[in-house]
């Protein structure tokens, strides 16, 4: 279900009079993707033009950048859809998952001055999380196939036939659904049990079809092997845990040293 609230022709926000006109305040608003900055600016907007809720609550609303958000009604448990405002090239929000915002911006003109400017920090996102979801994706395709294809060799191999990738897909997903059962569910884990369902079926294909053929030499499995560690996502992640590693060895031998010379 999704509401709607046309962005204003004019905006209604007027300078505070004990403010200097020439005097900015600049707010440098960070944040990962889908936090929810624009909607914090509406808000605030919303919040510097009146005095109570109530009245905020029986006012226009004040629509600064078109956006959107969703919640979860709590006796129906039905996700609703607010849109404020209409897409432009600098915000787009009708697909799910990727950045409202496409460029930073000013918000405030000087012919319609407020003692606040609001200034969005994407100077060094200049990748457009559209075009990362699509490398994602194309990414998790690609460790979804090499996965399979290593299944299959190991279960192969070893007595145990049991997959490990697809025990631990399994696994996820009966986490997930245990969040659900509880009375303060999450849509977004639901949301998350079908896409890793659906991540599931893919690499059960993907797996059904490289176990019909021959096993794979061990040098072809090397070079598989050498493949997912040049995979983006995996790299980083290998980075973040052989740093992690190397700070805990370092500490692990300064405590050595110091106890061995502790005497």
């Amino acid at each position: 279900m999704a509401m709607r609230y046309e962005r204003q022709q004019k905006n209604s926000i007027k300078a505070n009079r004990y403010c200097q006109p020439d005097r900015e305040i600049n707010i440098l608003l960070l944040g990962q993707t889908g936090v929810r900055k624009s909607t914090f600016i509406n808000a605030f907007a919303n919040y510097i033009v009146n005095d109570t809720l109530e009245e905020a609550v029986n006012d226009e609303i004040q629509v600064i950048i078109p956006s959107s958000f969703s919640y979860t009604d709590q006796d129906t448990f039905e996700e609703k859809q607010i849109a404020i405002g209409f897409e432009d090239e600098y915000e787009t929000f009708s697909t799910e998952g990727q950045s409202s915002t496409q460029q930073c911006r000013s918000f405030c003109s000087l012919d319609q001055h407020s003692p606040v400017a609001y200034r969005l920090g994407y100077e060094y996102v200049n990748d457009r999380i559209n075009e990362s979801l699509v490398d994602l994706n194309q990414q998790r395709t690609v460790l979804c196939k090499i996965s399979a294809e290593l299944a299959c060799f190991l279960t192969a191999s070893q007595l145990n036939q049991e997959d490990p990738f697809l025990s631990g897909l399994i696994r996820m997903i009966t986490e997930e659904n245990m969040i659900c059962q509880k009375e303060n569910q999450n849509h977004i884990n639901q949301k998350l049990i079908i896409e890793l369902e659906k991540f599931k079926n893919e690499y059960q294909n993907f797996n059904a079809k490289y176990c019909k053929k021959k096993n794979k030499p061990l040098s072809d499995i090397y070079e598989l092997i050498k493949s997912v560690n040049e995979i983006s996502m995996v790299k980083k992640q290998l980075h973040a845990i052989r740093k992690y590693h190397k700070s805990v060895l370092t500490a692990d031998e300064q405590n050595f040293y110091e106890e061995s010379t502790d005497f």
